[in-house]
């Protein structure tokens, strides 16, 4: 069943983009798209032409990322689904970051809070706040960066999404040095930066501990075989 088999693909293109293997959550993606004819399953081609988006942005082709963002928000869903849409706009804003387009970059972020408020989706009002927080930064308004990160952070620590905030905090450092803010100030936010990656760090490690043994075990298992 084609749907059935996009919606693997869709799957593994996801799997991918947090590996960050994004070019192969592009090539899942695109064969996911190839699999469905037009019209066909529209919930699962918007979702299929975010990830291909989302991987474009981190590929650098901006062009290709900005016409699969078009062709999704131009897509027509049977039901209304504001939280696909919200994901959308979070993409169209990170894209806006990448090339400049500081106005496309604000709306972007403040339609991801709205929905996100109206959903009452923590994790999407952070990464909008986040968004907004880049927008003001792009823009020099660094006190406006700095309270607009700080409410990322929050949000997304409250939530326990520590990667997500593990980059906020990236970015909110980087907007106290330019804002020049005291040492005092910024000792708090650069100790939870320093916690929080080393718990990443160790975590990566397990896990690709765990991937070794899982490929050794099964190596063994092909080689009795």
């Amino acid at each position: 069943h084609a749907g059935m088999l996009a919606d693997i693909d869709l799957g593994y293109s996801s799997m991918s983009h947090a590996l960050g293997k994004h070019a192969l959550a592009l090539e899942y993606a695109d064969r996911g798209l190839a699999r469905l004819r037009p019209g066909e399953e529209p919930g699962l081609r918007i979702r299929l032409l975010r990830n291909r988006a989302r991987a474009l942005i981190q590929l650098n082709r901006g062009i290709e990322a900005n016409q699969a963002l078009k062709l999704a928000l131009a897509t027509r869903m049977t039901t209304d689904d504001p939280k696909l849409r919200a994901e959308l706009y979070l993409e169209q804003a990170r894209l806006a970051l990448k090339r400049g387009d500081s106005q496309t970059q604000r709306r972007s972020a403040e339609q991801v809070i709205e929905l996100a408020e109206h959903l009452g989706s923590s994790q999407l009002a952070g990464q909008g706040y986040e968004a907004l927080g880049l927008f003001a930064r792009e823009t020099g308004d660094l006190r406006q960066a700095q309270a607009h990160l700080e409410t990322a952070a929050d949000t997304l620590r409250d939530q326990g999404l520590t990667r997500e905030e593990l980059r906020v905090l990236r970015a909110l450092i980087l907007v106290m040095l330019d804002a020049k803010r005291p040492g005092d100030e910024r000792e708090p936010v650069t100790r939870r930066y320093l916690a929080i990656e080393s718990e990443v760090i160790q975590a990566d490690r397990a896990q690709a501990s765990d991937d070794f043994d899982a490929r050794l075990k099964y190596a063994e298992q092909e080689n009795e075989l």
